[in-house]
């Protein structure tokens, strides 16, 4: 059996999942629950049942011991704050965003994403827990290219996400599709979602930067094969730096190089597609007389621009500039070989 890294302990989940439990079985009644039957209730000792406690009591939920028929016994200390109200549109986007993040299932994000659905559920009036379960089915959240698979990698994000919050290194190991494999201390700046997907945007230090002026880059996340989150060590974020900025101008989620105009002519039959969608701050559109669409942005042009382009087939044609003209040709001319076989 695999021994557990430095980033979580044995467990920690399996506490995370009882402590929510715990804490739902508290706030669904006013009366006391004798430590002998709340243990019980939940299927654990009562020294585990006693250590959940000072957990939930420590996370800003105070408990009240009392004694029932001579037994120990506690309740959850009712104060001016211990429901919420929502509206129902609130209600309803809490929902939707609970679901979003199951495209992440696997991860520490969708188990988090959960347990604040489910402590937000747990201080809402009965009537209003019960609407919000009848919402269920009226939002469905389709995930757009699949989703990727994050059972194995969850040591990984825990590390990843923790090292970001926290500003601590993580060693780590990491094997591109394409490039060379590194081992040593990766820094985590932040995270990002794309695609259903989660990226990592750092840099490496020490023997392991390419480039000790390196800056950072962006890391598909199940491509790490190991990353311990280095307790001992911290790193500086460039004052400077912000996700916002790191992606200004990007289209996807790998930046490239320096922004190019380009202009595009989309053909009359996808026009409304065309207008009905922003695929970039930079893009702006003109209907031509016959019907057509021009579009013209300025972007780096990178492996993701010319997949964009690609998947419109023969409903769009690169006007310029012309080294992306001959790239978007190139793909459509492998295509046909291989179709061709």
């Amino acid at each position: 059996m695999k021994a557990a890294g430095p980033g979580r302990r044995p467990g920690a989940y399996a506490q995370t999942e009882r402590v929510l439990a715990l804490r739902m079985r508290l706030g669904a009644r006013r009366a006391p629950w004798r430590l002998d039957a709340l243990a019980e209730e939940l299927g654990i000792s009562e020294k585990q049942l006693r250590r959940d406690l000072a957990v939930l009591d420590g996370a800003g939920h105070p408990i009240e011991r009392v004694r029932v028929e001579g037994r120990a016994a506690v309740r959850l200390a009712r104060g001016r704050s211990e429901s919420i109200t929502l509206t129902l549109r609130e209600r309803f986007a809490l929902l939707a965003m609970r679901d979003v993040f199951s495209a992440l299932e696997g991860t520490p994000l969708a188990e988090d994403a959960r347990s604040i659905f489910d402590k937000v559920a747990a201080t809402l009036p009965s009537e209003s827990g019960a609407e919000l379960a009848a919402l269920g089915p009226r939002f469905r959240f389709v995930p757009d290219g699949g989703i990727k698979s994050y059972a194995k990698h969850a040591d990984v994000i825990d590390a990843l996400l923790t090292g970001a919050l926290r500003r601590q290194p993580v060693q780590a190991d990491y094997v591109p599709v394409r490039g060379t494999r590194r081992r040593g201390l990766f820094e985590p700046w932040g995270l990002a979602l794309y695609r259903n997907g989660l990226y990592a945007i750092g840099r490496w230090s020490g023997p392991a930067a390419a480039d000790p002026d390196e800056g950072p880059r962006v890391h598909a996340v199940e491509r790490f094969r190991r990353a311990e989150r280095r307790r001992d060590a911290r790193f500086e974020l460039p004052a400077a730096f912000s996700l916002d900025a790191f992606f200004a101008g990007a289209f996807g989620i790998f930046p490239g190089g320096e922004p190019e105009p380009i202009a595009l002519i989309f053909d009359e039959a996808v026009a409304p597609l065309v207008t009905g969608r922003r695929y970039h701050p930079s893009q702006t559109t003109r209907r031509m007389n016959d019907g057509r669409i021009r579009m013209r942005l300025r972007l780096p042009i990178s492996p993701e621009v010319v997949s964009w382009l690609v998947g419109w087939g023969p409903r769009v044609e690169v006007e310029a500039p012309r080294s992306l003209r001959e790239q978007v040709l190139s793909d459509h001319a492998a295509a046909c070989r291989v179709a061709s076989r």
